[in-house]
């Protein structure tokens, strides 16, 4: 062990501990011995084991050389980074040591290191001795494992607490401020039924521990235990419009629990005080943040001030992005100039920043002077833009074309060690920043002293999506590099994981057994999952099975594809499987649905039962979904791994069986506890990739109808929380529910809940949504064109309930300042054209007069004007399927404007073709033999639309670069498929059983052709 790394250990020498070694390959490094050597019994004395050894070492083959006598050795190497597998290895040890977890004193515990504790099972964790919980000390290393833990872990921990302190009932403000502060994760571990047995003085008095603690609860329950813990303060702290700004302030991390609703009754106090300020709090979401600025905007309104927008500014000067259209459209060159930067500075990136940078360049780029406070230094346009300009910008990259992002001198501005780009920039945006980046070939730019070589690990990692592997050509990184990006976050694609890997090979021999002279969890640890992903099954198929243990605990690292993993699973044994732990299924994640059944039987009840918890968070299992039989038979797995006792199901049961859990019978289901049922149904209404539209109704109703059923039809039982859990389930309970669910005192809950939810427009739930508001949310009115820009937003999808009056009554102002609120909405064709009308007059029939200027179509209509920007445009979602091509025309040379109109699935055949021959017109994108790949992937549903001949049209390497794109299209015609087909084997080869696994993922559904 004190060999320097590396260096290899000739055949026949005899090492100190070890003996002579023999009947191993010719030469070993000091670690590959530990490997080769122990685990065939063919050295004598014992390894040596230290924190830089233990993490190289096959799971089965540490298990072999840990031994009573090196014990101090093995928890000495543990740290909180090490696998499950060393955790386990060294708790087991210990406990052989030291007897069980159960008898274990204060002082036997102090022996085992913190970052080992979380070695314990959920089984050992339930019998912990419960005086450890209540010494100070003992408690504290718990909390701090905790953090290591999973959640049935953490769950496991409960028990011993109650066991210490009582039942949560009887706990004291003492015991829940101790728990909270040495063991914060605790609350993670309990139900949302559970919180509320605690007091609610209690949970107040400690509210800045407790909602740092549940702010990282993960899961199906965690929102619930949140707004549990919500409901408790309120109670004591009164609703929400007495808090002040040190009351919101004390709640921290819960502040992303409270309703968007709600911050439109708060003070203006509490939502504008400086040292709290709300608006700029990275913990609250888009929706909360808009509600605040709306709120503040109807104070500024009410108190008469002179600029309202300005007003809001003065508050809240980073609100700039969340403010209404209109409002922007209202400020001055000036202050708009001034609070931009602001903004930039807070990094409140947001997509109405499209209006505020189009606001910008009608300012004149020029009229702006290099200053503290301005975003550009004196530039006419955004090619003269300085590198400081351009990284005060970055954050609103987003808010810029593709053509302008394509001025810009992106390099000196991003060329940094883990560069980052904002979230929300599109596909086409990520793709030219990446030309820029990548550039031409490595050669010309090595020479090229304007453009030098940039590096792989200096492409930011959100750039990762939008990679080729021509862009891999070009870069040519080194194993060592491509490494070190995928430590960065750098996450590719299919393709791309393929060139990696055979840079890999070319490296590092194409022979993986050459290669994995190392157990094949070092390797994939080595290599990173960016390689390891392009492994073809043949390379896979090389990993000496003797080390599939070791492979186990770090599958689900790796994010392979489901052949990959039948190539991996399906070579599991009997006798490898005995030896798997529950972290073992765990890191083996949805491969567990491949182990053949003999071969689980021969696994610990452990390992069994963590089967049955992977196979309800499982992907492979959710696209079963339309396998009746199937998922069926993995239920069943699924009940008797855990030992589910059908006559009395519980709601913990319910969360581990996951996505299975909806396959129970009716009769099961009804069996659940009447006051765990909000903890449960958000579980059973989770919606099913896979399902066709038919089976998930039939599972949405089946839910209502077992909610209606434990409730013994009574809906006084129904709470709020509960209709929240349903989600879209919501929209079949019987209508007698809906009198008793939108009372005062629940109101704003029922109401998000039902408008998130994607009830039909004729059902009684989205009618009752937009009955609601229009009751309590237009000031007495009851007039449609009196709901605010939060309240349209709250009844998001219910939208298409509202009647033709109460379309005709909404003004033009209000919907363009909620447009994307309204391109979400799955409208009649009839209503959208009322909408469209409304906002765009002329735009569903092309009575207009077009005005190019800075991209913009005014139209004219009998009763008002209205005028549609680019960014309007880009906002319209499904609405646009009702505007005549003849309209979008002015739009179509802006590529991103392409890409956003294209996204919806609502346009006819008919419609599709002429818009693609709109798209062809000289002023827009021109004939498809001038295309780029930027165009092509910028087409999306439209693609449809293309003819055998415009597809024949486009060049070779733009097909190339271009194939994602077009092979994940659907409802494609017979010609144009067949044309693509055609296109595929002219770009790679007429031979088909000579294409790689990378370009035939990247093909989609053109393969079929």
């Amino acid at each position: 062990n004190n060999l320097p790394e590396g260096e290899e250990i000739p055949a026949g020498a005899t090492i100190p501990g070890f003996g002579t070694r023999r009947a191993c390959p010719a030469s070993l490094s000091k670690t590959e011995y530990i490997n080769c050597c122990e685990p065939q019994n063919t050295c004598k004395g014992e390894t040596a084991i230290t924190r830089e050894t233990v993490e190289e070492v096959t799971c089965g083959a540490l298990r072999k050389v840990v031994k009573s006598s090196n014990l101090q050795q093995v928890l000495g190497a543990v740290t909180s980074q090490s696998s499950g597998c060393l955790k386990e290895t060294a708790v087991d040890s210990f406990q052989k040591v030291n007897g069980p977890a159960s008898g274990w004193t204060d002082t036997t515990f102090e022996k085992l290191p913190t970052e080992a504790v979380s070695g314990l099972n959920t089984s050992s964790l339930e019998k912990l001795n419960p005086e450890l919980f209540k010494n100070t000390r003992s408690l504290e290393k718990i909390g701090k494992s905790m953090q290591d833990m999973t959640e049935e872990q953490i769950k496991g921990v409960v028990p011993g607490l109650k066991k210490a302190y009582g039942d949560l009932k009887q706990w004291t403000k003492q015991t829940l401020k101790k728990v909270v502060t040495l063991a914060p994760k605790t609350l993670c571990g309990l139900s949302s039924t559970e919180v509320k047995e605690l007091s609610d003085a209690s949970l107040t008095e400690s509210i800045g521990a407790v909602s740092t603690a549940v702010t990282g609860c993960q899961g199906q329950h965690g929102e619930p235990i949140r707004q549990t813990i919500l409901k408790s303060f309120r109670r004591e702290k009164g609703e929400v419009n007495t808090w002040t700004a040190q009351t919101l302030n004390s709640l921290n991390g819960l502040k992303s629990s409270i309703r968007s609703t709600e911050f439109g009754s708060m003070t203006k106090e509490a939502l504008t005080d400086s040292s709290t300020l709300p608006a700029t709090d990275n913990v609250l979401n888009r929706a909360q943040k808009l509600a605040i600025v709306d709120a503040v905007s109807d104070l500024a309104v009410a108190a008469e001030a002179e600029s309202p927008a300005e007003a809001i500014l003065q508050d809240i000067p980073s609100a700039l992005p969340l403010l209404r259209r209109s409002a922007i459209a209202a400020l001055n060159c000036s202050v708009l100039q001034t609070y931009f930067m602001q903004s930039a500075q807070k990094k409140v990136p947001d997509q109405s920043l499209q209006h505020i940078v189009q606001r910008l360049k009608t300012c004149g780029l020029s009229a702006v002077q290099g200053t503290a406070s301005s975003p550009y230094s004196g530039a006419a346009s955004v090619a003269d833009l300085t590198t400081t300009d351009v990284q005060s910008i970055t954050p609103f990259l987003g808010a810029f074309s593709s053509a302008d992002i394509g001025q810009m001198n992106l390099k000196p501005a991003l060329k940094v060690t883990n560069a980052s780009l904002p979230a929300g920039l599109s596909s086409i945006q990520r793709t030219v920043i990446t030309r820029k980046l990548v550039g031409g070939s490595r050669a010309k730019r090595a020479t090229d002293a304007t453009s030098p070589p940039l590096e792989l690990t200096q492409l930011p990692s959100e750039l990762g999506p939008s990679l080729t592997a021509a862009d891999i050509g070009k870069l040519a990184p080194t194993v060592a590099a491509i490494k070190s990006a995928t430590e960065q976050g750098l996450s590719v694609a299919k393709d791309v994981a393929a060139s990696f890997a055979d840079i890999a090979l070319a490296a590092l021999g194409s022979d993986l057994s050459n290669v994995t002279s190392y157990p094949s969890n070092t390797i994939f640890k080595k290599l990173g999952k960016n390689i390891v992903r392009g492994f073809n099954r043949t390379t896979l198929n090389k990993v000496p099975l003797d080390s599939l243990s070791g492979f186990a605990s770090s599958a689900s690292e790796f994010d392979l594809s489901a052949g990959q993993m039948d190539t991996m699973v399906k070579r599991f044994t009997a006798d490898v499987a005995s030896t798997f732990s529950e972290s073992d299924v765990r890191g083996l994640g949805p491969m567990v649905t491949q182990i053949a059944e003999s071969v689980v039987e021969k696994m610990p009840e452990g390992a069994k039962a963590q089967i049955a918890r992977n196979f309800g968070q499982s992907k492979r299992v959710l696209g079963l979904a339309g396998n009746t039989k199937m998922v069926k038979q993995i239920t069943e797995k699924a009940l008797g791994y855990l030992k589910v006792d059908k006559t009395s199901l519980t709601c913990a049961q319910v969360e581990t069986l996951g996505v299975l859990a909806h396959n129970l019978e009716a009769n099961t289901l009804a069996t659940l506890n009447k006051n765990e049922m909000a903890a449960c149904v958000s579980q059973l209404s989770q919606n099913q990739p896979g399902e066709t539209p038919v089976a998930a109704e039939q599972r949405l109703r089946k839910v209502a109808t077992t909610v209606h059923k434990v409730l013994k039809g009574s809906s006084s039982g129904l709470d709020a929380d509960v209709v929240e859990g349903l989600g879209d389930a919501a929209c079949h309970l019987p209508d007698s529910y809906f009198s008793t669910l939108t009372t005062a005192a629940n109101f704003n809950q029922v109401f998000e809940t039902l408008g998130r939810a994607s009830c039909d427009a004729t059902s009684t739930a989205a009618k009752t949504v937009v009955s609601k508001a229009k009751e309590h949310h237009t000031g007495g009115s009851g007039k449609v064109r009196d709901l605010s820009r939060q309240a349209l937003r709250t009844i998001n999808k219910a939208l298409p309930a509202m009647s033709t009056e109460d379309i005709k009554d909404i003004t033009s102002t209000s919907v363009l300042d909620s447009l994307p609120t309204f391109g979400e909405a799955r409208f009649s064709t009839a209503q959208s054209v009322q909408i469209i009308e409304k906002i765009a007059p002329g735009a569903t029939t092309v009575r207009a007069r077009r005005n190019t200027n800075d991209n913009q179509a005014t139209l004219t209509g009998a009763d008002n004007e209205a005028t549609l920007t680019g960014a309007d445009v880009k906002s319209l979602g499904r609405l646009a399927c009702s505007v005549q091509p003849k309209f979008l025309q002015n739009f179509l040379g802006d590529v991103d404007a392409v890409e956003s109109l294209s996204k919806p699935d609502c346009f006819t055949p008919a419609r599709k073709r002429e818009l693609i021959a709109a798209v062809k017109k000289p002023a827009a994108q021109g004939e498809p033999s001038t295309w780029t790949d930027i165009v092509v992937s910028s087409l999306g549903e439209w693609t449809s639309g293309l003819s055998a001949s415009d597809v024949s049209s486009i060049p070779v390497p733009v097909f190339k670069a271009s194939v994602k794109s077009l092979g994940k299209q659907k409802n494609v015609p017979v010609a144009t498929m067949e044309a693509l087909g055609e296109a595929a084997t002219k770009t790679f080869g007429a031979k088909v059983e000579s294409w790689s696994e990378g370009t035939i993922a990247s093909l989609g559904a053109i393969v079929g052709s």
